[in-house]
């Protein structure tokens, strides 16, 4: 996966749609147990959206269901897959 592609989706796509977004940063592992290589997403929002909101589950959730969908129209090799997204 290229990372560049990646970030691009993250600024011109998420993050002006949460505008709340401070940083986006994707972390790439390798699951030993199937071989895949899994992408996460970790999220830094501004200190004023974390005083206000009390639950981000609900972001993380949408964010990820979003990114999952992104991630697989960029054409990620079989065995690339997008994992989780993580707000901060």
């Amino acid at each position: 996966m290229d990372r560049d592609n990646l970030y691009y989706i993250g600024r011109k796509i998420i993050q002006r749609k949460y505008p709340w977004i401070d940083e986006i940063i994707y972390i790439h592992r390798y699951d030993d147990n199937n071989g895949d290589h899994l992408w996460s997403m970790e999220i830094f929002a501004k200190e004023e959206f974390k005083k206000k909101e009390v639950f981000l589950d609900k972001y993380e959730t949408e964010i990820e269901t979003e990114m999952k969908s992104l991630f697989d129209m960029i054409g990620p090799k079989d065995y690339e897959k997008f994992d989780k997204v993580r707000i901060y």
